[in-house]
């Protein structure tokens, strides 16, 4: 063996080397980002590195022509790989797809058909005579395939190396020295093959070149921190931020918006760039002339903006460059309405605490007082009578504690519902409350999803209240409206300046009364996600009406707005 060739084959041992230490410690880490690609970077590189040591020990002889073949199962390979990387660096990973892949997959397996196939091997590359000056110890021909493979070979590089040097100019310089490093490794055995295919070099200096690339990456990794230290792109923040993002030019035109602003405000099937924001927001009108309201300043805009049932914060940032010159601006979306529940469920709750710290004081006092002084006149004048009076002050401390209790029970969001009947549940309801003379006419009837047993503790509250400030021959009517259904009395009603405060806690014209009891009925209906209100009936009474309900949006009502309709009426008697 001449002293070239051992020179030859020992540069080629050291590259073997590097890119097999190198590619362990990368697939030790392959969890990192990048990491499988350089596995499989090296992979091929020690592979066309070990042909190209047989290709030179064989030279002249006939093995050398399916070995130089065989080199093509990775020569392809390789510069997929590196296109990848370049992809996945970048922060262009959006990119890699199972399509591109399969797309970028064509050109190794042509190129192995075009290699290994006759006729096509002959336009691909053809190994002639011999001729001892060759490389291979033949005559190397190069086909029309073969400059094609190569012509998209260079350009798949090329725009590999656009990728990487684009990335280094806008980067941290940490980012711009791996860049940097990382170019010197896939540049030099690509000088060195277009120096050995066009170029006045005889031998394949391409294998050699590897051995730079293995220690230019050797560097990279252990010195530059290549794998622990991947830059996250800032299309991939923006991609996975949870806010809509727009970004507007200086005639706040849209000309960027991250998957998650296209879904907030459904404008996935809409081609929204180019367009002014004014335009593209036309169906958000809330959030829309928020923008406009901050279009003229310079300052940074906050907002909260109701649409539908959603609540969105928008913000506005203007954007400048390093001129202080505004170029453009930020704007922001981010769907709230999650937050600003919970915020108006903590607000209740802490209501609540305050109310239920107001009833221990003040309203089970009252009672308690009642019964201590007649508990003890009773005993010291022996007196009977007193004992009853305890004994009803004893009965409404219990009545104000279970009411306390529900209330504070029922206000927890209903989560699992069955299906119920609104005549069945009226009834039931009805033949748990002491009625006396009144009677109950169901005048409708409806299925609709509903936590069966608080519902039937909201008709209980419902009806009592009915029949505590009526006569004693109060009729209740439940009939269907066409969301929802009504619940009606025929007694004196509510005035309508006193509507709005039936429903807060404590709240009672009846001295016996806790005035919990249409709290609860309105902490019940809420937690289901309906509304309650309270109007006068047909015949002066009061009408409590619960709308909302979605599954019977779309139904037809069997009777609307009808308190004694003679259709699918039921009618109870006292019990």
């Amino acid at each position: 063996m001449s002293t070239h060739a051992m020179l030859y084959h020992s540069i080629l041992a050291v590259g073997i080397l590097l890119c097999v230490g190198v590619g362990v410690y990368a697939w030790r880490r392959r969890e990192r980002r990048g990491a499988t690609l350089l596995v499989g970077i090296f992979a091929t590189l020690v592979y066309w590195m070990a042909t190209t040591s047989l290709i030179v020990h064989f030279a002249g002889t006939p093995i050398v022509r399916p070995i130089a073949r065989s080199q093509f199962l990775a020569i392809p390979v390789l510069t997929l790989l590196l296109f990848l990387l370049a992809l996945r660096y970048t922060g262009r990973e959006r990119y890699i797809t199972r399509k591109t892949v399969a797309l970028l997959l064509v050109h190794p397996v042509l190129t192995n058909v075009a290699v290994w196939v006759p006729p096509l091997k002959q336009h691909f590359v053809q190994y002639g005579a011999r001729d001892a000056s060759s490389f291979f110890g033949y005559a190397f021909i190069k086909g029309p395939l073969f400059l094609v493979h190569t012509t998209y070979s260079y350009v798949l590089m090329g725009a590999a190396a656009v990728m990487f040097v684009t990335f280094a100019f806008r980067s941290e310089y940490i980012y711009q020295r791996q860049v940097g490093i990382f170019l010197v490794g896939v540049f030099a055995p690509w000088i060195g093959n277009v120096l050995y295919l066009f170029g006045p070099v005889s031998v394949d200096i391409t294998s050699l070149a590897f051995a730079i690339t293995g220690l230019a990456l050797w560097w990279a990794m252990f010195s530059q921190d290549f794998l622990n230290i991947v830059p996250i792109a800032r299309s991939t923040v923006v991609d996975n931020i949870g806010a809509g993002v727009f970004v507007l030019d200086v005639d706040d035109r849209v000309v960027d918006v991250n998957p998650k602003g296209r879904e907030l405000l459904d404008l996935q099937n809409e081609d929204v760039i180019g367009r002014h924001a004014t335009a593209a927001l036309a169906g958000y009108p809330a959030v829309r002339d928020t923008f406009q309201n901050a279009a003229d300043t310079t300052d940074e805009v906050e907002a909260e903006v109701d649409f539908g049932t959603n609540t969105y914060q928008v913000q506005n940032t203007p954007l400048s460059d390093e001129h202080d010159n505004v170029i453009g601006r930020l704007f922001l979306v981010n769907d709230v309405t999650e937050q600003k529940r919970r915020q108006q469920e903590l607000e209740r709750r802490n209501e609540q605490l305050e109310q239920f710290a107001n009833v221990v004081s003040h309203d089970l006092r009252n009672p308690l007082n009642v019964a201590s002084g007649k508990l003890e006149l009773g005993m010291v004048n022996d007196e009977p009578e007193h004992f009853e009076d305890v004994k009803e002050a004893h009965e409404r401390m219990n009545r104000i504690i279970d009411d306390v209790l529900t209330l504070a029970r029922q206000g927890q969001q209903v989560d699992d519902r069955m299906q119920v009947s609104l005549q069945s549940l009226a009834t039931r309801a009805w033949r748990n409350v002491e009625t006396a003379d009144a009677q109950l006419q169901v005048v409708a009837d409806c299925p609709f999803a509903a936590d069966e047993s608080r519902l039937l503790r909201a008709f209980e509250n419902l009806f009592r209240n009915a029949i505590e400030h009526g006569r004693e021959t109060t009729t209740v009517t439940v009939g269907q409206t066409e969301d929802g259904f009504y619940v009606a009395d025929d007694g004196p009603g509510i005035p309508a300046d006193e509507r709005d405060d039936v429903f807060e806690d404590g709240y009672t014209t009846n001295e016996d009364g806790t005035g919990f009891g249409l709290s609860i009925v309105e902490s019940i209906v809420e937690a289901h996600g309906w509304e309650i209100a309270v109007t006068e009936s047909e015949s002066g009474g009061a009408r409590f009406e619960v709308t909302g309900i979605a599954s019977l949006t779309d139904r037809q009502p069997q009777e609307r707005n009808n308190e004694h309709g003679p259709r699918s009426s039921v009618t109870e008697s006292s019990n």
